[in-house]
C-alpha cells in the first residue's frame, strides 16, 4: 500500500530505525504520527484476540510493504507537513494560502517603503550621520 501520488514523500514503509523484527509496527507509527509502542501493544492484543489472524496479515504486509530507503530519510518537520497534506490536504493548502499572504503582505508593505520619499529622507539622514562621525 503505497501511497505515491507524484512526489509526494509520506508514503508507507516498515521503518529500519524503528524496527524489532520486520519493521511494519514502526512503519504504521512513523506514518500515522503515532507511539510506536503504542502500535505494537495493539499489535500484540489483536494477535492475541485474533487467533493468528494477524500473524498472517503481518506477513503479508510485510511482503508488500517495501523498507524504507536511506533517502527518505528527512526532519520531523517535513515528516509532519507531508503527513498533513495526506490527511487534511485542504487545511494545510489553507495554512500555506495563509502563510504567502503574510508575506506577500509585508513585501507589498516593504516595497512601497523602500519606494517611498520617506525612504529616501531616512537614507540621506543616516548617510550624513555617518559621514559627522567620520
Amino acid at each position: 500500500m503505497n501511497l505515491d501520488l507524484g512526489n509526494r514523500r509520506h508514503r508507507l514503509y516498515r521503518s529500519p530505525s524503528q524496527k524489532v523484527f520486520l519493521g511494519v509496527c514502526g512503519g504504521i507509527a512513523e506514518y500515522f504520527g503515532a507511539n510506536v509502542s503504542v502500535v505494537r501493544a495493539l499489535f500484540i492484543a489483536s494477535l492475541i484476540l485474533s487467533a493468528g489472524w494477524t500473524l498472517l496479515a503481518y506477513f503479508i504486509v510485510a511482503a508488500v510493504i517495501q523498507l524504507r530507503p536511506q533517502e527518505r530519510i528527512y526532519d520531523r518537520d517535513e515528516s509532519d507537513f507531508w503527513r498533513s497534506v495526506t490527511f487534511n490536504p485542504r487545511d494545510t493548502y489553507s495554512n500555506i494560502k495563509h502563510t504567502f499572504d503574510r508575506i506577500d503582505r509585508r513585501m507589498r508593505k516593504m516595497e512601497s517603503y523602500v519606494t517611498s520619499r520617506k525612504y529616501e529622507l531616512d537614507r540621506e539622514f543616516a548617510d550624513l550621520e555617518r559621514t559627522k562621525k567620520e
